[in-house]
């Protein structure tokens, strides 16, 4: 039998050459996708000389990507994964706006819930949310470390759209082109449900990991950082049915609870942020929540603190006593 004829990779861009951008850029172009990746310098020198490095439990590969600093490398791209911390997205994509090809599709791969819809106020062009269940991290110059899983799920952040149909097509096709790359990848019915519960997985984890020192594995069995998990996602699932989402509870909790599971030796983004003196993204995680909230009239107390005591950390000079040394670095 003569096996079918697979189309044209797509141009696949990276905005943001960070440990996700590098993670799936890297299996995209492992798979055979033309990857582009804007990144730091130091990032940039290691790829195009040795190539892009991706590790982990299970594999050790190099995989040839071209690297630049400049955003106008991704001109010619046709899906462009948005990268970037979520505390840079308009700055991010109105330096990127100019260069996007007219018909490019945009992926917004962030933390948070709202990336598609502060995106979409910039960009004249398809931009979907994508909720990521993975854990990686910078290990040096031009090389990510995977951690575990690697799911990507897609949705419509707009479905009242006349062009609803052309659009659900396409985030079909979209997650095709990354099970492709051995990607996990799917379209579920309601991408608001998930990305708010994926947002309780950062807000569970994300500041706790970080003022405990603790990895994933610990805040679930410790039964001071399990009550404080439990209060968390209660304030989140309070906040997220007044917004018209239908969390629920249980289903919710067993999930956060759930995921140190899969990544039992996990640093939350947020306590790698602190070790390396970076700010964090707690105001579109905890403190998007409380600040949420406020506007619906749900108090989220235990979520703003946690806000507020992250700003406290953020503001402190990096001393390796307090914080934990990120392997690698």
């Amino acid at each position: 039998m003569i096996p079918p004829v697979r189309p044209p990779w797509p141009r696949i861009g990276v905005m943001g050459g960070g440990a996700i951008g590098c993670l799936y850029g890297g299996w995209l172009a492992r798979a055979g996708a033309p990857v582009t990746i804007v990144a730091r310098a130091i990032h940039v020198e290691a790829m195009n000389a040795n190539g892009l490095r991706v590790t982990g439990r299970d594999f050790d590969f190099r995989t040839s990507v071209r690297a630049a600093t400049k955003m106008d490398v991704l001109s010619q791209s046709e899906i462009v994964l948005f990268c970037t911390k979520t505390r840079d997205t308009e700055k991010v994509a109105l330096e990127l706006k100019p260069f996007l090809a007219e018909k490019a599709t945009v992926l917004a791969f962030q933390n948070g819930v709202d990336g598609a819809s502060r995106l979409s106020t910039i960009l004249d062009h398809a931009v979907f949310p994508a909720a990521l269940i993975v854990s990686c991290l910078i290990e040096g110059p031009g090389h990510v470390r995977h951690n575990g899983r690697g799911d990507v799920l897609l949705g419509e952040w707009f479905p009242g759209r006349p062009d609803a149909v052309t659009r659900m097509a396409l985030l079909h096709d979209l997650a095709e082109t990354l099970r492709r790359a051995s990607i996990p990848s799917s379209v579920p019915d309601d991408i608001r449900l998930t990305l708010w519960t994926k947002l309780a997985m950062n807000c569970g984890y994300n500041a706790l990991s970080a003022l405990g020192r603790a990895r994933y594995q610990r805040l679930v069995t410790t039964a001071a950082s399990r009550t404080l998990m439990r209060q968390i996602v209660e304030e989140l699932v309070a906040v997220g049915r007044k917004d018209g989402v239908s969390l629920d509870f249980e289903v919710v909790l067993k999930q956060v609870m759930d995921l140190a599971e899969g990544f039992p030796e996990a640093i939350s983004s947020t306590g790698q942020d602190i070790a390396q003196g970076r700010a964090t993204e707690i105001d579109d995680l905890n403190g998007y929540v409380a600040r949420r909230g406020r506007a619906l009239g749900v108090p989220a107390p235990l979520n703003e603190t946690l806000q507020l005591m992250m700003k406290v950390l953020e503001e402190a000079p990096t001393d390796s006593a307090f914080f934990p040394k990120v392997p690698g670095r």
